[in-house]
């Protein structure tokens, strides 16, 4: 199933700088299924859209468009419930960090909490809105977000089931919805819309727009240290945002169809993320943006990604009704001595103000490596200031190690601000690589 068939039926009316020279070794995993692993899960009859694992791990659940959701027991994979519930897709499933409860949302628009002492409905919860996409917990549990068809997002009050909040800014159908780890955002994506909503919890307003795709976006997620925000939709392209500075520091560039998930694995320290069509899940490093890994042949789509809170296992989503089990298997000492270390771009920054209008940046490149074909491109990000320059991309033949080049910038504001925000884009062609850099320039 393609992404646009995908939301046909989707929306069908309801029946800081941080950047590393190398990664160790050590930290190498191969994500596999032993032969003696039952890692094929297969009893529900349609695509399993959405999967979650409870915030204890003791549960693990899949929804899918057969209007079903199966939950079983990590500790022995034991299938231990199946809950009907909804007259059609399931289109997401979330559990309570700290109540043995689970929630799913339908198309038909509704929410379903589920006892999981009992294996019971214990209620069917009206939202009055149409086809539900996303629904996820605070991390408190104290707030339930929806999101779907309507465009808008809602809060509700999780003990009393009353609405707290309706936030409106989306173009399109909201797909998908991120808590921060700190409780302190929410962030949001929608179809038709190329930008990443932030909203504050505490005054329940927007707090800032994220705009950097090329097209519409599917996926988000927060790293468990709150950092790092990552996005990913039709473009295939995922970012990796800095949540210091609100500004894309890397652009992983390895799927060849859109992607439709993204998920941190528990250490914070690499990114899953699967694709509709390209049959692969990869794996990057976190901050540095290397694909360290490639599962292929895993299923033409890949749904949905969840990790087990020790970080060994990770679930993946299917068509077919097929759920996946992937192991972590630590290589031998043998294997490891086997393995190159992995290199990554690295340039460090300089900033000084040369004059009232001008500012001089300097470039250090500190890979293993010599530099060939380097291109340095820079983008104004603050409204009403130009670069007094008509060269945008700056080219150098060479970049040496340790080899620092400068580069003079004419700015000029229509009114005075306190600092200007930039970003350079770092791209050598041998070896092949990338980097954003994102520069706040203060001007007082």
């Amino acid at each position: 199933m393609r992404v646009k068939a995908l939301k046909r039926k989707l929306l069908l009316p309801s029946i800081c700088f941080l950047f590393t020279a190398s990664l160790p070794t050590t930290a190498y995993a191969t994500w596999q299924s032993p032969t003696d692993d039952p890692k094929v899960f297969q009893v529900q009859k349609q695509d399993v859209f959405a999967i979650d694992v409870s915030k204890d791990n003791a549960f693990f659940a899949s929804s899918s468009f057969d209007g079903t959701t199966h939950v079983w027991r990590t500790q022995d994979w034991e299938a231990l419930f199946t809950f009907p519930g909804h007259a059609n897709w399931v289109g997401d499933v979330a559990f309570h960090p700290t109540q043995p409860l689970m929630v799913t949302a339908g198309l038909d628009g509704r929410l379903q909490i589920w006892d999981l002492k009992t294996g019971q409905k214990s209620e069917t919860f009206e939202t009055f809105e149409k086809a539900l996409l996303s629904v996820r917990f605070s991390p408190d549990g104290k707030t339930l977000a929806v999101g779907g068809k309507s465009k808008v997002i809602s809060l509700f009050d999780w003990k009393t089931r009353e609405l707290k909040a309706r936030f409106e800014g989306h173009s399109g159908s909201v797909v998908n919805l991120a808590f921060s780890p700190d409780g302190k955002y929410l962030a949001s994506v929608a179809f038709d819309d190329l930008s990443i909503l932030l909203w504050d919890m505490n005054t329940l307003q927007l707090a800032h727009r994220l705009i950097d795709h090329q097209e519409e976006l599917y996926a988000i997620d927060f790293s468990p240290n709150g950092q790092y925000l990552a996005s990913a939709g039709a473009d295939r392209i995922i970012r990796l945002w800095s949540m210091n500075t609100l500004l894309p520091i890397q652009q992983l560039a390895g799927h060849l169809k859109p992607v439709w998930t993204v998920r941190f694995h528990p250490n914070g320290k690499t990114l899953a993320s699967g694709s509709i069509g390209d049959q692969s899940i990869r794996f990057w490093s976190v901050p540095e943006g290397v694909n360290v890994e490639t599962l292929t042949e895993v299923g033409q789509n890949t749904y949905d990604l969840a990790f087990l809170a020790d970080g060994k296992t990770l679930m993946s989503s299917h068509e077919a009704g097929i759920v996946k089990r992937w192991k972590d298997l630590a290589p031998t000492q043998e294997q490891i001595n086997a393995l190159k270390t992995i290199q990554a771009l690295r340039v460090d920054l300089g900033i000084k103000k040369a004059s009232a209008e001008e500012i001089e940046l300097t470039l250090q490149h500190n890979s293993v490596r010599d530099l060939e074909g380097v291109s340095v491109t820079v983008e104004i990000l603050t409204p009403d200031v130009e670069l007094l320059s008509p060269v945008r991309v700056f080219f150098l033949p060479l970049m040496q190690k340790a080899q620092k080049k400068s580069l003079r910038l004419r700015l000029r504001s229509k009114k005075k601000i306190p600092y200007i925000d930039l970003r350079l884009s770092v791209e050598s062609q041998t070896p092949e690589g990338r980097v954003v850099l994102p520069v706040r320039v203060p001007l007082q």
